[in-house]
């Protein structure tokens, strides 16, 4: 019996050897640590950092307060979107700047988990957008600058619906919208290109159906219009050959 533990020993002592011989004969990556998660601690056994690689091929590099959670992150996603996240003590308030895979890149400030207070967006077509709101998150102004040159600034209740706009189109032309709880264009105040006022007052299908100015012969002019924009009446009388107020360089400019 004695014979067989001794064999046994003797076998697990050889094998032991070989193992280690293999091990010390193999190539080294020098100075080169691998891993799939690293965490710093402090002296009281909390994780204070975090580098790692999760479940969807990002890398992240969190930072930890005293308590361990998470106060800021640095971290690339597996599209090649880019996150910065610096948080205050205060779950879900904190402050993001992102670039996106696109290539557009951003701004926000939140004060709650998932509730963006102010947004700034640079989109790669040229536009950018400025979005704030209010303690519901919902109530929003919205300023932006389009690629073909419009600058807009937007009044909104909620996240689809505008109440009110005001923009400068491209060729330096200003505009007042007012729009009703459904969004549509109820009135309109312009500035013609050669400087004159026009106000547009318009029914529930956005139609033109009154009109009040100043002609091109410097009189004052107001007219009304059909459901389909066709002249009703004016004051002083229009022309026989006035065209509908759809195709008048009065219309308010397309969204």
């Amino acid at each position: 019996m004695h014979g067989r533990i001794w064999i046994v020993a003797i076998a697990i002592l050889i094998g032991s050897a070989f193992i280690t011989l293999a091990i010390l004969n193999r190539p080294a990556a020098q100075g080169v640590v691998r891993a799939g998660r690293f965490e710093v601690v402090d002296l009281n056994g909390v994780v204070r950092g975090v580098f790692s690689v999760d479940g969807t091929g990002g890398t992240w590099l969190t930072l930890h307060d005293t308590a361990g959670n998470v106060s800021e992150y640095l971290g690339v996603s597996v599209d090649g979107s880019a996150w910065l996240s610096m948080k205050s003590g205060a779950p879900g308030k904190g402050l993001s700047l992102f670039r996106k895979a696109d290539g557009s890149a951003g701004i926000g400030i939140q004060d709650a988990p998932d509730k963006h207070r102010v947004a700034l967006t640079a989109n790669t077509d040229g536009s950018s957008t400025l979005v704030l709101k209010g303690a519901s998150g919902v109530e929003q102004i919205q300023i932006d600058t389009s690629r073909e040159g419009f600058m807009r600034l937007g009044f909104w209740k909620g996240e689809s619906t505008i109440r009110a706009g005001m923009w400068v189109d491209p060729n330096g032309d200003p505009a007042l919208l007012l729009y009703d709880n459904a969004g549509k264009n109820r009135a309109g105040l312009f500035l013609l290109p050669d400087g004159r006022p026009m106000v547009q007052v318009c029914d529930e299908r956005e139609a033109v159906r009154l009109e009040m100015g100043i002609g091109s012969n410097g009189v004052p002019q107001i007219s009304a219009y059909d459901e389909n924009e066709h002249p009703l009446w004016s004051v002083p009388q229009l022309p026989v050959s006035s065209a509908p107020a759809s195709e008048s360089p009065t219309t308010r400019p397309a969204e």
